[in-house]
């Protein structure tokens, strides 16, 4: 075989591999051109707040094409973003002096071939407001954030973010936020979901039960990207802004919301409304990547649960219990506690005749924990009991509450 049969036989293979790739502005200084390795027929995206004004200092080459940055910060008419398609690597040159270059805060967003031509995968540029709507399906669909334009009012404020409202799809539609980008095999990629809805609770070894939500509080998403995968329609509205929620009430009784830590971070509080004359749950996911103290902790009455991360991470964790919560704290004993990702639910279910000489908390925790890249699966009950500890009594107890609440 001829070197030359070779060498496309390698870039064939190289390129069915390629990885999508972003690549942030601040990387193309003055000392020389930035070339990057990307898969011909990719999208190239640009998610920018910045001024025009830098923009077309900075020159893009794909193949035989060249425009400068400016041209590519707009949005065509129907609100998706405009882009070239990639023809070979992408080279970024820039005529910007670097203290300049340094404060940029745009980013460039390759996809791969595959996700170029899928008609379910769409990207959008969040610069101020945007709707989006999904009729099919399955869907996918990435959001890139630019710089938030607003004055400082917590120094937790993100510097680019989601405010996610108007969330609406039925209970038929299996819902998913992730984060980062979508990988080339973005459709096998789950354990970065850090919202869903309905969420499912395992009871250890016995059924599983779904719980939708119509109620969905406002989501903060202080990253740069992330995506959505949805199993149906869906519709929702996002917002460039950020709504200081460092103590918050929930709006409904039936709800879920999120907290989500990727820099500065401020202790948080999530106060539930409850209804004491119905049977109720609540609990957690979280996905946690820690390099301080981190300590997430449901409070009922007379009792609560907390789980504590010294410098650990994990991945898909959740713990529930059969009892209406009273709050959710997220606390840290540093202001730079690392990247987590915590998603809260309480509901209330049919009436339940009140006890008095009985567990005051029944605590019920499934967990797939990642810790230092070794899975662990947990399963236990926690009681705090008042006036009888027998445990055929709380076996019973147990059994009654999850029927009440599930059936």
């Amino acid at each position: 075989m001829s070197r030359v049969c070779v060498f496309f036989l390698l870039s064939f293979i190289f390129s069915v591999h390629a990885d999508p790739k972003v690549v942030n502005l601040f990387r193309v200084t003055s000392l020389g051109s930035l070339t990057i390795s990307v898969e011909s027929g990719g999208k190239i995206f640009l998610a920018s707040g910045d001024d025009n004004q830098y923009l077309k200092n900075i020159q893009l080459t794909t193949g035989t094409t060249t425009i400068t940055l400016d041209k590519l910060n707009d949005l065509n008419d129907d609100g998706s973003p405009k882009f070239i398609t990639a023809a070979g690597s992408v080279i970024l040159q820039t005529s910007n002096n670097d203290t300049t270059t340094s404060r940029l805060s745009g980013y460039i967003y390759v996809t791969t071939y595959l996700q170029a031509q899928d008609p379910t995968f769409s990207v959008y540029v969040l610069k101020t407001t945007q709707s989006i709507s999904k009729m099919g399906m399955k869907s996918t669909v990435v959001v890139l954030n630019t710089v938030l334009r607003q004055e400082l009012i917590d120094y937790d404020m993100p510097r680019a973010i989601s405010y996610v409202t108007k969330i609406d799809h039925s209970p038929n539609t299996n819902l998913y936020f992730q984060w980062d980008i979508p990988a080339s095999n973005w459709n096998d990629v789950t354990n970065n979901t850090f919202f869903r809805n309905p969420i499912e609770l395992k009871n250890g070894t016995g059924p599983h039960f779904k719980v939708f939500f119509d109620n969905i509080e406002p989501l903060q998403i202080g990253l740069n990207y992330w995506y959505i995968t949805s199993m149906g329609p869906f519709n929702l509205f996002l917002e460039n802004k950020y709504v200081s929620d460092h103590s918050y009430t929930t709006t409904a009784v039936n709800t879920t919301g999120i907290i989500v830590g990727k820099s500065f971070y401020a202790d948080r509080v999530v106060n539930f409304q409850s209804d004491t004359s119905r049977s109720s749950a609540s609990g957690f996911f979280d996905s946690a990547y820690i390099t301080d103290d981190l300590t997430i902790k449901l409070q009922f009455v007379g009792a609560s649960f907390s789980n504590t991360l010294r410098k650990e991470s994990e991945t898909q964790n959740y713990a529930w219990s059969p009892a209406a919560p009273v709050n959710l704290t997220v606390t840290s004993t540093s202001t730079l506690p690392g990247t987590f990702y915590i998603q809260y639910f309480a509901f209330a279910g049919d009436l339940q005749p009140l006890t008095s000489t009985v567990a005051t908390s029944l605590m019920l925790q499934t967990s797939t924990t990642t810790v230092a890249s070794t899975a662990v699966t947990t399963s236990r009950i926690i009681t705090t009991t008042k006036g009888s500890s027998s445990n055929c009594g709380v076996h019973i107890l147990i059994s009654l509450l999850l029927s009440m609440v599930f059936c």
